[in-house]
């Protein structure tokens, strides 16, 4: 990302502000509403007996967001080239990244192209773009966007080493260590961060546990080189990454938040299972 005067966005990779290399001067005059929070479904329907009236639950929106700018090239065909770079970064299905940097902080968010990208050219050598996107998902996130999750800690399953049992009740007690693990989602921001967990085997029936009490029993068996993905935030359990196995749960989701404490416990004690948070700093 080329940083201009402390300013700095990509959309889909592609820079879209200062000179490229091949001589194209980028410039993005607007970012409307990128810092906005978003908006919220809640209606307020007139009480038909009394003064007032009545909430009904609310959510908030997916983000909008408009990206108005201007290209200027040597010649005509490094225009017409920069025009196409810009349009094949624009998603026809699914979504791409908007990255910004401003003063040093770095957000982004998974956006999609809401109706027709304006992108005309006057002249032979300029063209400005005119930019509507839509990020189905309301928050905002630290980072380029670049990875999945911005942080990551891993941990072993609690072990106790030492303590000794008799036979006979004794006046005196030979203490155990108990080593248990554990993982702090040290997360900031305003909204629930997206959280990951990677349950890496080999592990019988992992147990995810929260500081708050909750666990989430996993009714399934990895070998060793096999792993599972619970996350958190989308509710999707995958082996490997890939297949789903969403019904290997039993009980209910752990809720992300800022804040949360995670631990692994299993059936059956291996030194190499191990857990794997991953997450990123959100906010609204």
């Amino acid at each position: 990302m080329r940083i201009v005067g402390g300013y700095g966005i990509t959309f889909g990779g592609l820079d879209l502000q200062g000179m490229d290399e091949f001589g194209v001067s980028w410039k993005t005059n607007a970012l409307e509403d990128w810092d906005a929070p978003p908006g919220n479904t809640t209606d307020v329907v007139q009480n038909s007996f009394s003064d007032g009236g009545w909430m009904s639950p609310g959510y908030r929106e997916p983000k909008t967001v408009r990206i108005v700018g201007r290209l200027v090239a040597p010649d005509r065909p490094a225009a017409r080239a920069a025009i196409y770079r810009l349009t094949r970064v624009i998603p026809s299905v699914g979504t791409a990244v908007v990255a910004v940097s401003e003063d040093g902080t770095v957000t982004h968010r998974q956006m999609k192209i809401d109706g027709a990208p304006k992108i005309p050219r006057p002249t032979d050598v300029y063209a400005s773009f005119d930019l509507l996107l839509t990020a189905p998902a309301s928050r905002l996130f630290s980072g380029d966007g670049s990875s999945p999750y911005q942080f990551s800690a891993s941990v072993f399953l609690p072990f106790t080493s030492g303590g000794l049992q008799l036979s006979v009740t004794a006046p005196f007690s030979i203490g155990a260590t108990v080593v248990n693990g554990s993982v702090t989602v040290t997360a900031a921001g305003d909204a629930p961060p997206p959280v990951l967990v990677r349950v890496n085997g080999p592990a019988v029936q992992p147990v995810i546990r929260d500081g708050d009490g909750d666990s989430m029993l996993l009714d399934i068996s990895l070998d060793a080189g096999q792993w599972l993905d619970v996350d958190l935030d989308a509710r999707t359990i995958k082996i490997n990454s890939t297949v789903n196995r969403r019904n290997v749960l039993r009980g209910p989701w752990i809720v992300p938040r800022a804040g949360m404490v995670l631990s692994l416990d299993a059936a059956v004690y291996d030194p190499l299972t191990s857990m794997t948070v991953f997450w990123t700093d959100a906010s609204y």
